[in-house]
């Protein structure tokens, strides 16, 4: 009898461990069990944040893209630019050369006009003086031609008279006095026709 009692003790005694044992386990798995929750919210938590972060991700590389589209047109841009700017300094050379040219042609063209107004100037002097002389040889021309034809409208009278004369009283052939009188006229009428043109000239 003893002995069972003793028996049922010890598996008492091994319950009450068995019990205690299983108190801890339940505790330590409730613990786990809390300890596993919070890891799956932390894991949430993390896979939210990882699902925000490539949402982020993606944004930053959609504009990273964009920024390197824009780059890239920047940089055609300065490409174009470059080329517009050598073409655009070409001709600046090109206009300074042309007006380097145009400002040494200009200083030419004011010598040559220079020395053309002197030339001028020089002719005008000449072209005065010489209507000068030409004035003066006129006038001259024009009373020698003056005193010519009075003097020979006097001797024609003369002449005239003389033949009467000459046919009345000494009975001279009027076709011979005719004669030299055309002879005289043929060698007079040229002198008295070129001061007639240099008078009517004048």
């Amino acid at each position: 009898m003893r002995g069972e009692r003793n028996q049922l003790e010890q598996r008492v005694k091994e319950l009450e461990d068995c019990r205690a044992t299983c108190t801890d386990l339940q505790e330590r798995v409730r613990s786990l069990t809390d300890v596993i929750a919070a890891k799956d919210q932390e894991i949430e938590d993390l896979m939210q944040a990882l699902d925000d972060e490539e949402v982020q991700m993606q944004g930053l590389t959609f504009k990273i893209k964009e920024l390197e589209k824009v780059a890239e047109q920047k940089n055609v841009d300065l490409e174009n630019l470059e080329a517009s700017r050598g073409k655009v300094m070409k001709k600046l050379s090109v206009t300074v050369s042309k007006f380097d040219e145009l400002h040494h042609l200009s200083a030419n063209l004011l010598a040559e006009e220079e020395k053309l107004q002197s030339q001028l100037q020089d002719q005008d002097a000449e072209i005065s003086f010489l209507r000068q002389e030409v004035t003066r040889c006129n006038k001259r021309n024009s009373d020698e031609i003056h005193e010519l034809l009075t003097w020979f409208d006097m001797n024609i009278a003369r002449v005239v008279v003389h033949n009467a004369y000459l046919i009345e009283v000494l009975e001279i052939p009027a076709e011979e006095l005719k004669n030299n009188w055309a002879v005289s006229g043929t060698s007079i009428a040229p002198q008295v026709r070129s001061l007639r043109r240099g008078k009517m000239g004048s």
